[in-house]
């Protein structure tokens, strides 16, 4: 049994506030976690998914940052060098977000940008709360997730394991300006 967040609603979850932010659409980049990993995988087809229905965002680049914060600053100083216009930065992980609102900072331009990211983390809470250029995260509900878990395998311990969902998702919370 699988009992944890589910990937690409974060993916979608994204995707649909940025379609509210920004209706006209605009360019965007996107900083990924490792390749190959389940929410690398998940994430980007949550959001392309929703993205490839939507022809006017068009997809500058996809880059990973193999989920450090040093290569999403790398990445995020190489996008900013190739890309005179960037409306939204969409990256996996809410550390990567504050690394490339860090790079984008340093060049000016951060305030032009919509950030968007997943995860909930306490550093994208307070930079989301302060307002500016970090939208929004899908947050990770890690109450609701032990909880599900601790009673999942309770019931495994109790032999009434077959009776669950082999697939049971802990839904995201939306955290936006």
């Amino acid at each position: 049994v699988y009992c944890g967040p589910n990937d690409t609603q974060a993916g979608q979850m994204a995707a649909s506030a940025l379609m509210e932010m920004l209706p006209d659409g605009g360019k965007v980049v996107i900083i990924e976690g490792f390749p190959g990993s389940a929410p690398q995988i998940n994430r980007d087809a949550g959001f392309l998914g929703v993205m490839q229905k939507h022809p006017e965002f068009e997809i500058l680049e996809i880059q990973t940052a193999n989920w450090s914060t040093a290569d999403a600053m790398n990445v995020m100083e190489s996008y900013m060098s190739k890309y005179p216009e960037i409306d939204v930065v969409y990256s996996h992980f809410d550390l990567a977000t504050l690394a490339a609102i860090q790079a984008a900072e340093g060049t000016g331009r951060a305030d032009d940008i919509i950030f968007l990211s997943v995860d909930g983390t306490q550093g994208a809470l307070d930079k989301i709360a302060e307002g500016g250029c970090f939208k929004f995260t899908a947050m990770q509900d890690f109450s609701l997730s032990t909880e599900l878990q601790y009673l999942v395998a309770l019931a495994h311990l109790n032999g009434q394991g077959d009776s669950l969902d082999k697939m049971i998702y802990v839904p995201y919370i939306c955290i936006e300006q």
